[in-house]
C-alpha cells in the first residue's frame, strides 16, 4: 500500500511538473535565453505572460475547480472545463497582439503564442464533445516549435520525451484515457506545423 502511494506521488509530482504554466513557461523563458533575448526584455516578456495567461488561467481554473464533485487538483468533469478553456484562448491572442506591437520582440513569439492560443480554442472545441490532454497538447507543441526556432534536432527528441512521460502521468492518475493523451500529443506536434504554413508563419521565418 505505501509502495502504491509512493508511486501515485510520483506520477502526480511529474503531472505538476508538467502543467502547462510551469513547463510551458520554463521552456519560454529558455527559448528566449537560447536566442539571445536581453535579460531586461526576458523580463518584459515573462510579465506580460504571467500578467495576462498566468492569472487568467489561474482564476479561471479555481474557479472552475470549485464547481467540481471530486476533491481533486486536476479538472476531471469535461463540462467544467470550458470555462479555463476559453479565457485563456483570450489571454494567449493578447499576449500575441502585445508581442507584435513590440520593436524588441522577435517575430517567433507573436508564431509561438499565437500558436498555443489557436491550440487552446481547438482544445476548447473538441472539450464540448471530448475530454483532451491539454497537458500534452501544450508538452508536444512546446516542442515542436521549439525546435522550429532552434533547429535543434535532440532538443526535439528529448521535448518529445518528456511530453510523453508527461502524458503517461496524466494516464496514471486517472485524469485522461490514453487515446485522450495520444490526440493531445499528436495536435501539438501538427498544430505548429499547419500553422507555420499559414499566414503565421510569416512571423517564424522573416
Amino acid at each position: 500500500m505505501e509502495r502504491a502511494h509512493h508511486t501515485s506521488t510520483l506520477w502526480q509530482v511529474i503531472s505538476d511538473f508538467g502543467n502547462p504554466m510551469v513547463w510551458g513557461t520554463f521552456l519560454f523563458v529558455l527559448l528566449m535565453w537560447i536566442k539571445g533575448l536581453s535579460l531586461s526584455h526576458i523580463l518584459l516578456s515573462l510579465a506580460i505572460f504571467l500578467l495576462t495567461v498566468g492569472v487568467v488561467s489561474a482564476i479561471t481554473f479555481n474557479v472552475a475547480r470549485s464547481r467540481q464533485f471530486s476533491d481533486t487538483r486536476d479538472l476531471i468533469e469535461r463540462e467544467i472545463r470550458s470555462l479555463p478553456y476559453f479565457c485563456t484562448f483570450l489571454a494567449y491572442m493578447v499576449v500575441a497582439a502585445i508581442f507584435n506591437r513590440q520593436d524588441w520582440s522577435p517575430k517567433w513569439l507573436v508564431f509561438l503564442t499565437s500558436t498555443m492560443g489557436i491550440g487552446l480554442g481547438i482544445c476548447g472545441f473538441i472539450n464540448l464533445f471530448w475530454k483532451v490532454s491539454f497537458h500534452t497538447f501544450a508538452s508536444s507543441a512546446m516542442a515542436t516549435m521549439f525546435f522550429m526556432v532552434t533547429s535543434s534536432w535532440w532538443s526535439l527528441v528529448l521535448l518529445l520525451l518528456v511530453s510523453l512521460v508527461i502524458g503517461w502521468s496524466r494516464i496514471r492518475l486517472g485524469v485522461h484515457t490514453p487515446m485522450q493523451v495520444l490526440i493531445g500529443f499528436l495536435l501539438g506536434i501538427f498544430l505548429p506545423i499547419l500553422c507555420a504554413m499559414s499566414y503565421l508563419g510569416g512571423f517564424l521565418w522573416t
